[in-house]
């Protein structure tokens, strides 16, 4: 793993997936989030979750990220069906695939891979409704500590 930003992660798979009559809304962070990766494995796993977005989706989809308290995050969100708060847990399980995704062709195995590797990363994934209704994916990856967010002035 190394340091490597992941709003320029975002925009490399923005700018590779927009196009083809599709449409990628942004609300990055301003500025640079510094989190410890593997750069390529999470270009993967953003570049499955818009896939999929455009797959299951009405056409708009949004890619967003921001940060907390020792924690980054990323998020993918479109304008489709969304899933059942009962079907949510299963749907990062390899060859699961939702309802509204019967019709389509795919193998159920991109959430799967989204799956490992922010486990890889030592993250979480949270499945929501985004905006427009659609499905919302949100990945948390941990922002490494570093010795000087951990000094406090005695006062």
């Amino acid at each position: 793993m190394e340091m490597a930003d992941l709003n320029s992660v975002l925009g490399e798979v923005v700018a590779a997936e927009s196009g083809y009559e599709r449409e990628i809304e942004t609300a990055l962070q301003p500025g640079a989030i510094q989190v410890q990766m593997h750069p390529l494995s999470n270009k993967r796993a953003v570049a499955n979750m818009v896939v999929n977005a455009a797959r299951y989706g009405n056409g708009w989809i949004k890619v967003s990220s921001g940060t907390e308290t020792h924690r980054a995050w990323f998020q993918v969100e479109d304008d489709g069906p969304g899933i059942k708060p009962e079907q949510r847990k299963h749907l990062f399980q390899p060859f699961v695939r939702g309802d509204s995704a019967r019709s389509t062709s795919g193998t159920g195995l991109g959430l799967a891979i989204v799956q490992r590797i922010i486990d890889n990363h030592n993250g979480m994934l949270e499945i929501g409704t985004s905006e427009r209704g659609g499905l919302s994916i949100r990945a948390w990856l941990p922002v490494p500590f570093t010795r000087a967010q951990g000094i406090t002035k005695d006062v």
